[in-house]
């Protein structure tokens, strides 16, 4: 079936590449994150400490933002699909399952809570770390 000359399996398609690119995104954040909180607890000179969690703040601003514009691709395909193929069993399916609070979708905890938690935590190791220099 073609409306507007694209299929809904072509929609999906997209949709998959875009998560996948979305879960491999919010991956290389966790990890990065990972590696650093491991090297935070290493005995490491308090400036190289301070150092480090502002290098991560900056990393995970970036990354935030890579996520979130991935994330709106999914958003548009999705509605995209959902206009163009409402009677869709699949998409009934998955919608009605996910429930009707946005807020408390899967892609929006990873994309918009998950990430800023983290940059938070940066934020305030970075502050104690600078305020336990005086």
């Amino acid at each position: 079936m073609d409306k507007g000359g694209i299929t809904a399996d072509q929609y999906q398609e997209r949709i998959k590449y875009e998560n996948e690119l979305l879960y491999t995104r919010v991956n290389y954040l966790f990890v990065l994150n990972g590696f650093a909180i491991i090297a935070l607890g290493m005995n490491q000179p308090i400036l190289t400490k301070i150092l480090l969690a502002s290098v991560m703040v900056v990393l995970n601003v970036m990354g935030t933002f890579a996520i979130r514009q991935t994330d709106k691709v999914i958003a548009a395909l999705t509605v995209s699909c959902f206009k163009k193929y409402p009677d869709d069993p699949l998409n009934q399916i998955a919608q009605k399952a996910l429930g009707p609070r946005q807020w408390l979708r899967p892609n929006r905890i990873m994309t918009r809570y998950f990430p800023v938690v983290i940059i938070l935590g940066w934020v305030l190791g970075l502050i104690f770390g600078i305020a336990s220099l005086r």
